[in-house]
């Protein structure tokens, strides 16, 4: 018999999507390791869970780009679990030292029952509806509150030379 999925996902900075971050200054490449110290400690996800999806370094001409993408995964309790996804884009002078970066912060929440029938499923429905909402919401507001404190901590680190781009401003 197979096992059907009922799966939600949210994002949990609605109706944004993510936050954007932009560094103009000396040595954007040095950032790349304090955004990954910060990320491990806000986000409170082990090391075994961090997932370097995409990594490209450029070196051509006077120009040095990198372009990184973290997937930072794991479970709050069996049926949800929550996925920081960084996405790290640098370019910087070989010469002067000075450049930018750009960093987005993307936090989802999912949630997720396996049934094996229809009356499986319509328990799952109500007991999402009756019970375990609640607790959802909690997980949500808890992840939007480590990622508002990663932000401020990356503001924090870099000082003036960052700040955050408001979009529909």
């Amino acid at each position: 018999m197979s096992l059907n999925e009922l799966k939600m996902t949210d994002e949990v900075l609605a109706p944004k999507a993510s936050i954007k971050i932009n560094y103009d200054g000396p040595t954007p490449s040095a950032a790349i390791n304090i955004i990954k110290t910060l990320g491990k400690k806000y986000f409170r996800v082990p090391s075994k869970f961090w997932y370097e999806d995409e990594f490209t370094f450029v070196d051509i001409g006077s120009k040095v780009e990198l372009y990184a993408e973290w997937n930072a995964r794991t479970k709050f309790d069996r049926y949800t679990k929550y996925r920081f996804r960084l996405i790290y884009h640098m370019f910087e002078d070989k010469k002067t030292k000075k450049g930018n970066f750009y960093l987005t912060i993307r936090p989802t929440i999912e949630t997720k029952f396996s049934y094996r029938n229809v009356l499986e499923r319509l328990f799952y429905l109500i007991f999402m509806k009756m019970f375990y909402y609640k607790q959802r919401r909690n997980y949500m507001d808890e992840l939007k509150k480590w990622t508002l404190d990663f932000k401020e901590a990356i503001l924090n680190a870099f000082g003036t030379n960052v700040k955050e781009d408001l979009e529909g401003v």
